[in-house]
């Protein structure tokens, strides 16, 4: 019993001697709160927050002189409370905290813009109050808490209440490195003490940075042209997001959520294409092979090889890249390497790998984007629009509402499964509502669209557990995706012949790793890298290659 009560003595006592620095910290890391609409989560937050300012206390504790541990702790607060400014300006203006991809921009922006932006945005005299008033009522709940630090039981409860946070946080650690997860250790570093994240994003955005430099400066960025006789003036392909053609009503699904797309492909507008797999089950595994000549299995690194946005630039095309998807990070950088690569790009909002929440905005934030690209048109234009689609959590993916499916509507097991599958069905039909959106602003112009998935979704239809997609988790429902191919007017009286072909195609077995060959097939661009039984729309397509998802050979059911 004297060994735990020994124990005690040390824990109230460090407690008691780290009491004014631990509240500290924990007072400008108030900002966790404003990140989640679940107070449950945050209080999780909350507690991975005590457990790194407990960390700090307990590190710079040991340091000697005293007054180097007091410098140093004094300079953690200063940087604490310039963070905690910081996080409210952008809490305030917009709507969010700073990401590692707002840090990349702030990184790579130069002073000159810098103070441009200072002048624009921090000389209200409003802000300053607004940051004077925020240090008044910290200092004043820092003084009442001083005097609960006197009172013995508050000490004795503080004590346990850092105790409670490190056991839960090491248990969180230890189930998560049993289940090969990261999940804790990236909520440390990355999304509660708001000091620690700050310099985790910045140390990861130096070197993201550095990464996207590499990749940027590899590949084959000035290709050389063997034949150039493209003349279709708007060629445009939208990259969607978890979309299974499974439950798509123009894929024969029970439910009637792709109205506007099954009119087309009645019109005959619109061919859909019935046996189309994606090569992953993941977006960024998908992307590196989708606008390149790499393939599935291929030697050396995606960004060595020859990117579709160089080709068509070297073409004589304005290549334009409008996005709904991640700005940066490690998810991000394939996509945004291709809009480096292209004339013009735009993302609908800064927003990296790392963030808290896709909720906003909807994929309708990309046609305002398109409708400025189409303002001031070029002879010969290529534009991918890469949505949000139909990605978890699948009831953010439309406006509430745009509310079309219930458990009602459902078949399942239960209502879990039945809940699930509403949102995604109903994300679907929103899904089609922006294609159809899209597609509208084509109808009177030369033009062919091209629409894919990334990877399909598995919608507790396999997996009976857990919604989602992944290579981990790989099956048919995560790659069987749609493709469809939209044809103006114009373009099917001046192409009959391509048009035909394109049709005469919507049966072959294709894996989009391939893309890039069927779009410069369908554009007339040939390249030393380019193989015609390798486009799907080419007669002489080698339907008999076995296709390999992540690492699985496909057999289709």
């Amino acid at each position: 019993m004297s060994f735990f009560r020994n124990i005690k003595e040390i824990i109230v006592n460090f407690a008691g001697r780290n009491f004014a620095f631990i509240t500290t910290i924990l007072l400008l890391s108030l900002t966790v709160f404003t990140i989640f609409d679940s107070f449950g989560k945050a209080i999780h937050l909350f507690l991975y927050t005590t457990f790194v300012a407990t960390c700090l206390a307990f590190f710079t504790d040991f340091l000697r002189p005293k007054k180097l541990r007091y410098a140093i702790r004094r300079m953690l607060i200063i940087l604490g409370a310039i963070v905690l400014i910081t996080d409210l300006f952008f809490a305030f203006y917009y709507q969010g905290l700073p990401d590692q991809a707002i840090i990349e921009v702030l990184l790579a922006t130069n002073k000159d813009e810098v103070w441009e932006y200072a002048k624009a945005n921090l000389t209200s005299g409003w802000l300053y109050a607004a940051v004077v008033f925020i240090f008044l009522v910290l200092y004043i709940a820092s003084q009442q808490l001083i005097k609960l630090k006197r009172n013995s039981k508050f000490t004795s409860f503080f004590a346990f209440w850092l105790v409670f946070a490190a056991i839960f946080t090491v248990v969180n650690i230890v189930k998560d490195v049993c289940k090969k997860k990261d999940k804790t250790i990236v909520s440390l570093t990355s999304k509660c003490c708001p000091l620690v994240r700050t310099c985790s994003h910045i140390y990861n955005g130096i070197n993201n940075l550095q990464n996207f430099e590499l990749m940027l400066k590899s590949g084959n960025a000035k290709p050389r042209l063997l034949s150039n006789n493209s003349s279709i003036p708007y060629v445009v392909y939208i990259v969607g997001e978890s979309t299974s053609r499974h439950h798509m009503g123009i894929y024969g699904y029970r439910l009637d959520n792709t109205p506007y797309m099954s009119k087309r492909e009645k019109d005959g507008e619109v061919f859909k294409f019935t046996d189309v797999i994606s090569p992953n089950g993941q977006t960024m595994l998908v992307l590196e092979k989708l606008f390149t000549f790499y393939r599935q299995n291929g030697k050396g690194k995606w960004y060595e090889y020859t990117d579709l946005f160089s080709i068509l630039k070297a073409a004589g095309y304005y290549t334009t890249w409008l996005s709904n998807q991640e700005y940066s990070g490690i998810w991000g950088n394939n996509g945004r390497i291709y809009a480096e690569r292209c004339n013009a790009r735009s993302f609908t909002k800064l927003r990296s790998s790392e963030s808290f929440s896709i909720k906003d905005p909807y994929d309708a934030a990309l046609l305002p984007l398109l409708d400025r690209t189409l303002v001031q048109p070029k002879a010969k234009n290529f534009i991918v629009l890469h949505l949000l689609g139909t990605h978890q959590e699948y009831s953010d993916r439309y406006p509430n509402t745009f509310k079309a499916y219930s458990i009602n509507d459902e078949q399942g097991e239960n209502e879990k499964m039945k809940m699930e599958r509403a949102d995604y069905d109903t994300s679907i039909r929103y899904n089609d509502s922006i294609m159809n959106a899209i597609i509208k602003r084509f109808e009177n112009k030369d033009a062919i669209i091209i629409y894919t998935s990334d990877h399909g979704e598995d919608v507790m239809e396999i997996n009976k557990k857990v919604a989602g997609h992944g290579d981990i988790c790989i099956n048919n429902r995560i790659v069987e995706i749609p493709m469809m191919v939209y044809v103006s007017k114009s373009f099917r009286e001046k192409r009959p012949e391509l048009t035909k072909r394109i049709q005469q195609a919507v049966n072959r077995p294709f894996m989009t790793d391939d893309m890039i060959h069927s779009i410069l097939d369908v554009m007339e661009i040939k390249t030393c890298e380019y193989n015609p039984q390798l486009s799907i729309f080419n007669d002489k397509f080698n339907a008999n290659r076995k296709r390999y998802c992540g690492k699985k050979l496909y057999k289709r059911k």
